[in-house]
């Protein structure tokens, strides 16, 4: 968002390892999912993913992400919408404007809910 070229870590996260055989099993488990998404990924809908609108879901994302602590007291609510950020993210990665979509519907899908709990309770 703020346009680095790398990942900050704090010092204690960038000094620990992981053994080479628990990575290597992670990576296998991941093979297929990934490939999957990989299968399925195309340059579709690249106005949702490039120019302004990446600043649009940087924000998006940011903006969901901010709401989770107080959000915590509902169930599974932080769960799905960090399921959200990650279709936007994975769209602005592969440049798949569908992805980016998918993650928008989710999202407000989830706000929708939330404001209709939120309108119950009050």
């Amino acid at each position: 968002m703020f346009g680095r070229k790398h990942l900050w870590l704090p010092g204690f996260l960038r000094r620990r390892a992981v053994s080479a055989a628990r990575l290597q099993k992670g990576i296998d488990w991941l093979r297929k999912p990934a490939g999957w998404m990989d299968r399925h990924s195309h340059n579709r809908l690249r106005i949702l993913v490039s120019g302004p609108a990446r600043f649009i879901a940087y924000l998006t994302c940011s903006v969901m992400a901010l709401s989770w602590p107080p959000l915590e007291l509902l169930p599974f609510f932080t769960s799905f919408s960090a399921g959200a950020v990650a279709m936007i993210m994975y769209g602005l990665m592969v440049r798949d404007g569908a992805y980016t979509l998918a993650g928008y519907v989710q999202s407000a899908l989830l706000y929708v809910i939330l404001l209709s709990v939120w309108a119950g309770i009050v």
